[in-house]
C-alpha cells in the first residue's frame, strides 16, 4: 500500500519536472519571439531590455496572483476551517502515518516472536551501551 503510493508520488514528482522543463523552455521561446518582434521597431539592445522588462513584469504578476491565492483566510461565518479542507499539511500527515501505523501493526502481530527478540536485544543494547544510547539520542532530538 504504502509502496503503490510512493511509486505514485515518483510518478507525479517526474512528470512535475518535465513539465516545468518545457514550460521554461517554451517561455524562452517565446521571450526570443517577442524579441524578435520588437527587433523590427527598436534597436538590439532596446529590444532585449524591452523583453527582459516584460519578463520581470509577467514574473511579478505571478507572485502577485501567488500570493493573492495563499494569503490566510480571514474568518467568515461562512468559510471551512483549513483543518477540514483535503490539502492541509496536518491532515496528509495523520492519513499517512496512520496507514503507516495500520502496515507496521499488522507486521508486527504476525511476527510476534522476532519483534520481541529484536525489540529486547535493541533495549539491551542501548540500555548496556552509553555510546549507541548517545548515538541514537544526537539522532532523534534536535539540538
Amino acid at each position: 500500500m504504502i509502496e503503490r503510493l510512493i511509486a505514485r508520488l515518483a510518478v507525479a514528482a517526474a512528470a512535475l519536472v518535465l513539465a516545468m522543463l518545457l514550460v521554461v523552455a517554451a517561455l524562452g521561446f517565446l521571450a526570443y519571439g517577442a524579441y524578435l518582434a520588437l527587433l523590427g521597431a527598436l534597436s538590439p539592445p532596446l529590444a532585449a531590455l524591452a523583453t527582459g522588462a516584460g519578463a520581470l513584469f509577467a514574473a511579478f504578476l505571478i507572485v502577485a496572483a501567488a500570493r493573492f491565492a495563499t494569503r490566510p483566510a480571514r474568518a467568515a461565518a461562512g468559510r471551512r476551517d483549513s483543518a477540514e479542507d483535503g490539502f492541509s499539511p496536518e491532515r496528509l500527515a495523520g492519513e499517512i502515518g496512520g496507514k503507516l501505523g495500520e502496515q507496521l501493526g499488522a507486521v508486527t502481530r504476525s511476527h510476534k516472536g522476532p519483534v520481541l527478540a529484536a525489540s529486547l536485544l535493541a533495549g539491551v543494547a542501548v540500555g548496556a551501551s552509553p555510546k549507541l544510547r548517545g548515538l541514537l539520542l544526537g539522532l532523534l532530538l534536535p539540538r
